[in-house]
């Protein structure tokens, strides 16, 4: 300064690697549903981290579930979703302690019953209705540093049923005339 004096001041750092995995929100739909067969849902989800997320992505998968308790787990070979250009800011700037990701959707098709059946192997003409087919979607996220997690949720699919016609009129009895 102006009088001469002299001072210096010693900061210490230690710095640690990030070992913290990102972790993956399930925004919709609710763990509860069970898609119709051969209709379309859409998947939406987020993730956070301590650092940032550098990518996400979404598999498909089908297990069965037997009469006799046993289960095929599902092989995720099908991609639905990648996202790897995640913006570096937080999404919900209100959270202090993470950084989110914006939400990411995505529609996709729920096949017939048969068609998924036979994506497990399993011999259509051994399908009871006491068999149960789950469609599993397997989320990925991957942070800026390499640091890796996954979340499976799985979701039955549900038959299309047949629709019910109900004739309001004319009643039961009543008589009708032409034109």
């Amino acid at each position: 300064d102006s009088d001469g004096s002299v001072n210096t001041h010693v900061i210490k750092l230690i710095v640690v690697a990030d070992e913290i995995k990102p972790e993956i929100v399930l925004e919709e739909p609710s763990f509860s549903y069970a898609p119709i067969e051969n209709t379309d849902f859409t998947i939406s989800l987020s993730a956070f981290d301590n650092v940032k997320v550098a990518s996400l992505d979404a598999y498909i998968g089908y297990g069965v579930s037997y009469p006799n308790g046993d289960y095929t787990s599902p092989s995720f070979d099908e991609k639905i979703l990648t996202i790897n250009n995640i913006p570096a800011e937080d999404a919900l700037p209100i959270s202090t302690e993470n950084i989110d990701t914006p939400v990411y959707s995505r529609k996709f098709h729920v096949p017939f019953l048969m068609d998924a059946i036979s994506k497990v192997g399993l011999d259509a003409n051994a399908f009871t209705v006491n068999h149960r087919v789950d469609l599993w979607i397997r989320m990925k996220a991957v942070d800026s540093n390499g640091n890796e997690n996954e979340l499976d949720i799985r979701f039955p699919i549900r038959v299309d049923e047949k629709p019910i016609i109900d004739i309001a009129e004319p009643l039961p009895g009543k008589p009708v005339v032409e034109g």
